[in-house]
């Protein structure tokens, strides 16, 4: 028994075959107005069973049964779902057909039209910058440019000049800079701890002997490090920098002339006269190695000499607010051990530190020197002159000595940074 297919109503049908009816009609006039090929003559469809039996005169047949009459129903609505299907068949055919044709005349119309070419993508690229042409230059632009760039390397020498004069080198900028990649509160908070620190190892170096301070760099050596970086900041707000007048001053000394430098820090003098002639030894707590000699300077100066011998070879001392440490007497000692007959003494101070400076000329000249010059150039600084003169006599006895060194820190009071 053939299984029954599911199909629409009389009314649907009708309706769907109307449909049909009229979209091949407008498809054969669309297909004839562009030249395609004539229509194909529709299949006639086959005439159904019921059809063909209502036009035959045949008598009609007994009437059945109950039971035969049911066999007859289905045999009967059997026979109609295959005609159904066959007409269904036929259409759909019908429908295909008439789709390859619209698709032909489709096609056939694009090979007659023009085709229409697309321009090629081209990526976008960025603007190229401009060749920049260089004029040949004539001998006079020559020249011209020549001396341009004489005065261009003078310039950048004597910036080096003075930057090696106040003692800001690059590497110390960059240790003592704040990293761009804090805030600005971690700033401040770190400047105001290299702050402390400063004032912390400076309290420390003026309140106690040399050798407490050279003892505690000796341990940690980026305690020098950490107090320069400091240093260098308070030197900032200075009017005047005492190594730079001594700079100017000792440039129009002759060429081999011996000076040393007492607490030199980085060295300034030496990197700014040594290129000029002179000789320059620099004397600190900590050596960098390259210009700077380690030395505590207010206990024992590594040069040959004797207060009342031979061997004695400096010409010239210079003592830049290095007077520090409690025991500072000794160091003036030391310079008289050294310093020729006709040697020189330089001495800068910070004027706030002086209780008399009548005490302080007096005990510097108690040690074999006799002051020559004395100048206030700003009010943060004192200058003296001092030249050697005959050495002391009777000699300075041991119990003279220790009542010596025990004016020291009355004499010089501790120099103390405010808190900012």
């Amino acid at each position: 028994m053939a299984p029954t297919l599911p199909f629409p109503t009389t009314e649907q049908y009708s309706k769907k075959k109307r449909k049909r009816t009229l979209d091949e009609a407008d498809r054969t006039t669309e297909t004839q107005q562009a030249g395609g090929p004539p229509p194909r003559p529709k299949p006639q469809k086959t005439a159904s069973i019921s059809t063909l039996m209502s036009g035959m005169d045949i008598d009609s047949p007994p009437k059945a049964t109950s039971g035969e009459s049911k066999t007859l129903k289905r045999k009967k609505s059997h026979r109609r779902d295959d005609s159904l299907a066959s007409i269904m068949e036929v259409d759909t055919t019908a429908e295909k057909k008439a789709v390859e044709e619209e698709t032909h005349g489709r096609q056939k119309r694009l090979r007659k039209e023009p085709s229409v070419v697309e321009p090629p993508i081209v990526p976008l690229l960025p603007p190229s910058k401009p060749k920049t042409v260089v004029p040949v230059p004539d001998d006079h632009d020559t020249s011209m440019n020549a001396e341009k760039a004489e005065k261009a390397e003078k310039k950048k020498k004597k910036k080096g000049k003075e930057a090696a004069m106040n003692g800001q080198d690059e590497a110390v900028a960059e240790s003592s800079s704040v990293p761009s990649t804090l805030t600005p509160l971690q700033a401040q908070m770190k400047e105001k701890l290299q702050g402390s620190l400063f004032r912390q190892y400076n309290e420390t170096i003026y309140k106690s002997d040399s050798r407490t301070f050279h003892e505690l760099v000796q341990k940690d050596p980026n305690v020098f490090t950490e107090y320069h970086v400091g240093f260098r900041r308070q030197v900032t707000s200075w009017p005047t920098n005492p190594v730079q007048h001594y700079i100017s001053v000792l440039s129009s000394y002759p060429k081999r002339t011996m000076v040393v430098d007492l607490g030199c820090g980085d060295a300034a003098l030496a990197k700014a006269l040594v290129p000029k002639g002179l000789s320059v030894l620099s004397f600190d707590i900590m050596s960098d190695g390259e210009w700077v000699v380690e030395a505590d300077i207010c206990e024992k100066i590594p040069l040959p000499g004797s207060e009342t011998g031979g061997g004695r070879l400096i010409d010239v001392v210079v003592c830049a607010l290095s007077l520090m440490s409690t025991n500072w007497p000794q160091c003036i000692r030391e310079t008289r051990r050294i310093l020729k007959d006709s040697g020189e003494l330089k001495i800068a101070e910070v004027t706030s530190r002086f209780t008399s400076v009548k005490d302080f000329v007096a005990l510097v000249e108690s040690l074999g020197f006799q002051l020559t010059k004395q100048e206030q150039p700003t009010t943060h600084f004192t200058l003296f002159d001092f030249q050697v003169s005959a050495p002391p006599n009777p000699p300075i006895s041991p119990k003279d000595w220790k009542s010596t060194l025990k004016k020291g820190p009355i004499i010089l009071k501790p120099c103390e940074y405010k808190r900012r």
